[in-house]
């Protein structure tokens, strides 16, 4: 787009400037729009009818480079009267607006009801992370809006993709299909609430001084809670089992195998909430565990609610990005002069709504450059993010390209290893690494590994003695 013309309009703008379009007679035209990778920017597109594919998960455009009409926008609205652009719009689709001649009632209504919500700062998002969007439906805001089919679909329209840009994207890795749409999963979960801290009674009853169920108990090990309507002593006993020992069905469920109970005078809420359902929405844990003292004292647990909203949770894994020859010397130099590297990640490259898996600070990141010999590692961790990285860098922040910038710090490395040396790296392409991905499971800790080894190397080399003794006053 004109950067004049940019310069005057945000998402609203945009939006209603299609609206007049429509109007004009050129109903044929459509809207497309999801979140950047850096989630600073809206991308919007506008493309005609024939130019969209819809697919049983999901809606996308055939051909971006074709009929298509694409910018970024980070602000919702200027508040600019559109109806003394228009004109100046419609030469920026001269390309192809002529396809979008035509009548289409039905889609100019659907959007016209789309523009008003815009309005109201909730945006169209045609894919979106983490959520399971109700086929050939958009996300506006929090609730989903199906999408208007006025031409019949061919046969290759109505196709299976493989795997979704969204989903794909998530992972650096060959997976096989199904294991990445499993993976997807590890993403997110439901966010936890504390709902109670308290002992396990009868623990000397069910668990025996010598038992050897002892080595199984840790601080942190998972724990099920099991209701016990059938207990006589106790009309709101709930039972405390290890997880791995419970299926979920307390009616097929052998209480010879438990560890304690909730104490009768903290079952009462739980057991209520258990009966009416709720079972699923619990969790629990081992908070303490004493190896001495009343053995009705020695093993606390906390209870934990799952509420409904879900939270990222990011894997533990690394992340890598592929740099060339020019880009491993401004790195070094940086890193000689200063101890820290500035670089920008996101970008035009990324997969589709990857803003909540971006960068973060704290996260490690592998620097991999490949010649023809050999590959050169580095392991380098975000200490800063967005503008925040003024503090260590002269260079312009800015995110004009939707690129975020972070400044990184050298852990270990260079460390100078052979492609062909190590089996995880089979069929992994080291020049097309990029820092929005995470690295599958194997190719992550194949590279931990490679670092760790390092490590112990240089620990041996430099003749550092590990052994904690050294630091006892008594000795």
């Amino acid at each position: 787009m004109d950067n004049n013309l940019h310069d005057k309009i945000g998402v609203v703008e945009a939006m209603m400037l299609l609206q007049e379009l429509h109007q004009q007679g050129y109903q044929k035209l459509r809207w497309y729009s999801y979140m950047a990778p850096n989630g600073l920017f809206l991308r919007c597109h506008i493309t005609t009818e024939d130019n969209l594919q819809y697919n049983e998960d999901c809606v996308g455009i055939k051909n971006i480079k074709e009929d298509t009409w694409a910018d970024s926008f980070g602000i919702p609205s200027t508040g600019n009267d559109v109806k003394s652009l228009v004109e100046e719009f419609k030469e920026e689709l001269k390309c192809f607006i002529d396809k979008g001649k035509g009548e289409d009632p039905e889609y100019a209504r659907w959007f016209d009801d789309l523009v008003e919500k815009a309005k109201e700062g909730k945006f169209p998002k045609y894919s979106e992370i983490y959520v399971d969007i109700p086929y050939h439906s958009i996300m506006v805001g929090k609730e989903f809006i199906k999408i208007p089919v006025t031409k019949k679909l061919t046969e290759e329209e109505i196709e299976i993709p493989a795997i979704p840009t969204f989903v794909k994207g998530m992972y650096q890795s060959n997976d096989d299909e199904k294991q990445i749409m499993m993976q997807s999963e590890d993403f997110y979960q439901y966010r936890k609430v504390f709902f109670k801290e308290c002992a396990v009674s009868g623990v000397s009853f069910h668990i025996k001084y010598d038992d050897e169920l002892w080595d199984a108990l840790e601080v942190g090990t998972k724990l099920a809670l099991v209701r016990h309507k059938d207990n006589k002593q106790d009309k709101n006993a709930v039972a405390i089992a290890l997880a791995d020992d419970y299926d979920g069905d307390p009616k097929d469920f052998d209480f010879d195998f438990i560890i304690g109970y909730v104490p009768r005078s903290e079952n009462a809420e739980l057991a209520t909430l258990l009966d009416a359902g709720y079972g699923n929405r619990f969790s629990a844990e081992i908070s303490t565990l004493k190896t001495h003292g009343n053995l009705n004292d020695r093993v606390r647990i906390t209870i934990f609610l799952e509420t409904n909203e879900k939270v990222l949770v990011r894997p533990d894994r690394l992340r890598a990005v592929s740099i060339n020859e020019y880009e491993l010397r401004k790195m070094m130099v940086q890193l000689n002069k200063t101890g820290y590297a500035y670089m920008r990640f996101g970008g035009y490259q990324c997969a589709d709504n990857l803003e909540r898996i971006s960068p973060i600070t704290g996260e490690k990141i592998v620097i991999v450059h490949r010649n023809e010999n050999k590959e050169v590692l580095f392991l380098m961790m975000i200490v800063a993010e967005g503008d925040k990285c003024s503090a260590y860098t002269s260079e312009a922040i800015n995110h004009k390209d939707n690129c975020s910038p972070y400044i990184l710090t050298n852990i270990m490395g260079p460390i100078y290893i052979k492609k062909s040396d190590y089996n995880f790296l089979y069929g992994e392409d080291l020049k097309d690494y990029h820092a929005e991905y995470y690295l599958n499971k194997d190719v992550s800790d194949g590279f931990k590994e490679i670092f760790e080894k390092e490590l112990f190397r240089t620990i041996k080399r430099n003749n550092i003695d590990m052994d904690s003794s050294i630091d006892d006053p008594n000795k």
